[in-house]
């Protein structure tokens, strides 16, 4: 089977979509499909290019983005590859307006950006793409993929009439985790979040509860805040840090990739994801894979995880985090979240999966 990938970014830009877009189409490449990706270069892919192998994209060029280039470059990859499926990952970009325009099988990823808080993020820019080519290509696509259930509740929200299947991203297991390490310099357990420092993540309502924690919990923890600063929302949390007395509870250790990322992942005790909307986040998977205790919100669509206990939800309440960071055998809820992304979440059945439904679109 031929399959084209069309996405966003093709680098860590793209923040989770990067690994789960790449690791997908490897995997399915690795059953002997014959997979193409196209997608959009930007600062960060000559570094990141190297993760793509054997997979060779096509990079188009970055001022192409949101012009019309984008659309003539699509076309081009479609004519030239032939591909059975196309199956786009993300929405409310230019691409969708070229995948809207051909007559080939097409599934749509939306990446939670059908979410009703990212529906109303940007919401004027939304409505003119919407009207001028997202809503006639989700609607005229044979599949809409949702990664869990409440994002498929989400999508029927806005497309009633909608096929959709619901397949959660993968993660590759982690088989090489050391006793922790750099350590010497903790003198506190450290919650780490990590992921792209935006408003979505919650981190503003995370931030403005800490100084509400028990004295107990103060003193015991350190909130690690890791990742790539999106729109100045870094200095806005530094500020709320510094007002509210919190320079010794919070500390910002800037975007974290390759070894430094496994590093800290391995120093943590805990993970955190305060976030208000996700499709299926990447990050609380590798928090799984490297056998980390989860605290998140039911916004982050992973229900899988409080039903097996390798989770703890939390809302935007002191009571909440002081009672989820003092559960008794914390370390138990990072086991099982190791033993839940080898059941459920290896890439190897995700793709098997998809392929399913790829075959389905073609009888």
């Amino acid at each position: 089977m031929r399959i084209l990938k069309v996405t966003g970014s093709l680098s860590r830009q793209a923040g989770g979509l990067f690994t789960s877009v790449r690791r997908l189409s490897q995997s399915i490449s690795e059953l002997g499909h014959e997979v193409h990706v196209v997608g959009i270069d930007d600062a960060d892919y000559e570094t990141d290019q190297k993760n793509w192998g054997p997979l060779l994209p096509t990079a188009l060029s970055p001022r192409s983005a949101m012009a019309a280039a984008t659309f003539f470059g699509i076309k081009r990859e479609i004519v030239n590859f032939q591909p059975d499926i196309i199956h786009q990952h993300g929405i409310w970009l230019p691409i969708s307006h070229a995948v809207s325009q051909v007559a080939h099988p097409v599934i749509i990823s939306p990446r939670g950006m059908l979410d009703q808080w990212a529906i109303a993020n940007s919401k004027k820019k939304k409505k003119i793409a919407w009207a001028l080519w997202e809503h006639r290509n989700l609607r005229n696509a044979t599949y809409i993929h949702a990664l869990a259930d409440a994002e498929a509740n989400s999508i029927r929200q806005v497309l009633p009439n909608a096929n959709i299947t619901t397949i959660p991203n993968g993660i590759d297991s982690v088989t090489d985790i050391p006793i922790k390490e750099i350590t010497q310099n903790k003198t506190k357990r450290e919650l780490l979040f990590l992921g792209r420092i935006h408003p979505k993540k919650g981190l503003q309502e995370l931030l403005s509860i800490w100084p509400h924690l028990n004295s107990e919990t103060r003193r015991n923890w350190t909130l690690i805040i890791a990742g790539p600063d999106e729109n100045a929302h870094r200095q806005e949390l530094a500020s709320t840090a510094f007002s509210l007395g919190l320079n010794d509870d919070i500390v910002f250790v800037g975007p974290l990739y390759g070894d430094d990322k496994k590093a800290w992942l391995r120093r943590a005790d805990a993970f955190v994801l305060p976030s208000k909307s996700e499709g299926l986040p990447m990050s609380v998977l590798e928090a799984w894979a490297y056998g980390l205790p989860v605290l998140m919100t039911k916004e982050c669509n992973l229900s899988i995880g409080f039903k097996t206990r390798a989770a703890l939800e939390m809302v935007y309440s002191a009571e909440s985090v002081d009672a989820a960071l003092n559960t008794p055998n914390l370390a138990a809820y990072g086991d099982r979240g190791r033993r839940l992304v080898k059941t459920h979440f290896s890439w190897l059945k995700i793709a098997k999966e998809t392929v399913d439904i790829y075959e389905r679109m073609l009888t």
